[in-house]
Parts: C-alpha cells; sequence; structure tokens
C-alpha cells in the first residue's frame, strides 16, 4: 500500500493488538506477493515472534474486483492491470473461474511455501468442492511456488514497502535481519500545534508547577457549580476553536499529537488505522481527507517520537461525555488515570 501510514502506523497497530493478546494473525486481502512476504519477515524476524499467520486467499471474480479497485470495498485493493485481465479471462466459456481458482491455488502454495500457518480462502459463492480443489492444486504445485511469486505483482501505483529491498520477490532466509526503510521528516506548518505542545509541557505534564496549581483549581472546581460550568464553558469555546472538539471529555490530544479522533476519524479510532483506510492514505468515509494516523504519523515523524505511537491509549469511557476534560484529566477520571496490565513489550 502507498505512504508511510501503511508501512509503519498500521504495524504499530499490529504490534499494540499483540501486546493486548491476540492469538494470531489475518491478514487483508491482497495480490502482491511482496506484502505477503513483508508480513512474515516483519513478525517472524523484526519482531522474533512465532504467533501464528494466516493469510487472506480472495477468489477474485472480474465484478468484485472492479468494485475493489472503484474503493467501494472498504480495505480492498485491486489495481487497474489486474482488473483488465480478470475482465479478458470473464470472456471464457466458464466465465474466468478455472483462472480464479487456479490463482488461488497458487497463493495458497505461495503462503504455505512461505511459512504462514494457514490460509483464509474467501469469495463469493464459493462451494466445498472449490476450496477442496483449491487445496488440492496448492498441494500439487508444492516445491515450485517460487515459480509464481512474480505473477503476483499486482501493486498499487506508489507502492510503500516496510524494509529496504522490499520491492523484491526474493523469499525471506533464516537468520537475516531485515533493514528498515527510512522516511524522511515532514514540516508541520501548524501554529496550533507548537502552541499546544508548549502549553502541555506548562500544565499538563506531572511534577511542573503547572500541573500541580491546575491540579488544586480543578479540586477547587468540582466543589462550585457555577465555576465548573463557566470552565467548561471556557474550555469547550478553546478547544472547538482550535481542534474542532466533540467534548467526548475524555481527550487523547496529547497522545494523537493534538489532532481530535472525535472530530477527525468517524470511528473514532484511538489504537492505529483502521482497517477500511484507503490504499492512498485518505479515510475510508470521507475519500477527500487523509486518515488522522496519516497525519499523526508524520507529526510524531517530524519529532523523532515514532516508537510512542506504540503506546496503547485506553479506550475512551463513554461517562465522561460533556463534563469537563480538563478537570478529569487533573483528576485522573480520563483514561490517562486508568492503569492498564498490558504489557510493555512484545512477549513471544
Amino acid at each position: 500500500m502507498d505512504g508511510s501510514l501503511f508501512g509503519y502506523a498500521i504495524f504499530y497497530k499490529l504490534e499494540k493488538k499483540i501486546r493486548a493478546g491476540a492469538d494470531y494473525i489475518i491478514t487483508q486481502l491482497g495480490f502482491d506477493a511482496r506484502k505477503f512476504i513483508e508480513m512474515i519477515r516483519y513478525v517472524r524476524q523484526h519482531l522474533k515472534l512465532s504467533i501464528p499467520l494466516i493469510g487472506s486467499v480472495y477468489v477474485l471474480s472480474s465484478g468484485a474486483a472492479r468494485f475493489m479497485q472503484r474503493g467501494e470495498v472498504p480495505g480492498c485493493y485491486v489495481n487497474q492491470e489486474l482488473v483488465s485481465k480478470l475482465s479478458q479471462e470473464a470472456k471464457a466459456e466458464d466465465k474466468g473461474k478455472g483462472t480464479r481458482l487456479e490463482r488461488a491455488s497458487q497463493q495458497v502454495a505461495i503462503l504455505k511455501g512461505l511459512g504462514y500457518n494457514g490460509a483464509h480462502i474467501e469469495g463469493l459463492n464459493l462451494r466445498s468442492a472449490d476450496v477442496k480443489l483449491i487445496i488440492s492444486r496448492a498441494n500439487e504445485i508444492g516445491d515450485n511456488w517460487r515459480d509464481y511469486l512474480p505473477d503476483f505483482g499486482y501493486a498499487s501505483d506508489n507502492p510503500f514497502y516496510f524494509f529496504q529491498d522490499g520491492e523484491s520477490f526474493t523469499p525471506p532466509k533464516e537468520g537475516e535481519s531485515p533493514v528498515l526503510r527510512k522516511t524522511r521528516r515532514r514540516a508541520i506548518p501548524s501554529l496550533t500545534f507548537w502552541a499546544t505542545r508548549v502549553l502541555h509541557k506548562l500544565f499538563f505534564v506531572k511534577g511542573t508547577a503547572g500541573y500541580k496549581f491546575m491540579r488544586a483549581f480543578s479540586r477547587f472546581t468540582v466543589k462550585r457549580k457555577a465555576l465548573y460550568h463557566f470552565f467548561t464553558f471556557f474550555e469547550r469555546l478553546v478547544k472547538r476553536m482550535l481542534f474542532d472538539c466533540r467534548h467526548c471529555d475524555d481527550c487523547a490530544l496529547f497522545e494523537m499529537y493534538y489532532l481530535c479522533p472525535e472530530a477527525r476519524c468517524p470511528k473514532g479510532m484511538r489504537i492505529g488505522p483502521c482497517g477500511g483506510s484507503r490504499v492512498n492514505g485518505r479515510c475510508e468515509v470521507f475519500e477527500e481527507q487523509y486518515c488522522i494516523w496519516e497525519r499523526v504519523y508524520w507529526r510524531a515523524k517530524n519529532r523523532r517520537e515514532c516508537d510512542k505511537l506504540k503506546y496503547i491509549i485506553n479506550p475512551r469511557d463513554w461517562k465522561l461525555y460533556e463534563t469537563n476534560s480538563w478537570v478529569n484529566y487533573f483528576l485522573g477520571y480520563d483514561h490517562s488515570g486508568v492503569e492498564t496490565e498490558i504489557p510493555e513489550k512484545i512477549k513471544d
């Protein structure tokens, strides 16, 4: 997929899921074998984990491919080259079914050869006989799976590969340590970001004089209804103008580099980009805007703080809706005051 969002932010999200207790991993569907190679290198060689990996194999028809190519199936992408190929195959007497099943068989064989623990075979109107044929044919291909790798190079126009040699179809070698691809830093042309960052360091960092003052002020405020309502009005006015705040009042602005997940993401995603993000890094719902995690990544990259994106933000507490997020933070009512038992590092 395109851009560093999918090369880094989605992998950071995967790490969070593993740390939170995921028992296995299922990939999204795709037709670029280099991405399947990338995934197993990332999990087995970069993270050094033995967690089961299952690859998605979609028995792709011409009609489904056109829908995916237009971006009408969230998280699924098929490039124009493959769409054209499938359109030609559909002119056959069997409407292209034979070639569809053969392509799926080759993918299953590739996954098995790469070391995946299984394949999740998907598709519309599949019969049990079709699945049996796919598995049988994949076993028949056996050790010749490498011959089919170059046939699955259906990448997007500007693909991003996590490792420096990611454009190669070369299977991973035991014992190698793949080198991560570096991305350049981008400027953050936002006065709001820089000003808010300074204010955070002055008042929101525990142990500072500003934090101690605000904590005492919050304790004073909650006991006085009129003052609490005025303080809440002031907070909403400021945050609405600066961040388009939606008053969830379990604020995650700091962890998300001052981009509001409630305002910028239809799903309010705090863990990372959703699986429906488009191949060009744009939102599944609002195609005209970039996924919030695309922007979060570049801000973290600018500050050389990408490792902080591996931090798991506790879920939003809906009971805090339309209260006062500043008071909730300073008095430990929001997610930042909840202790989590999720380990800091991934364990196999």
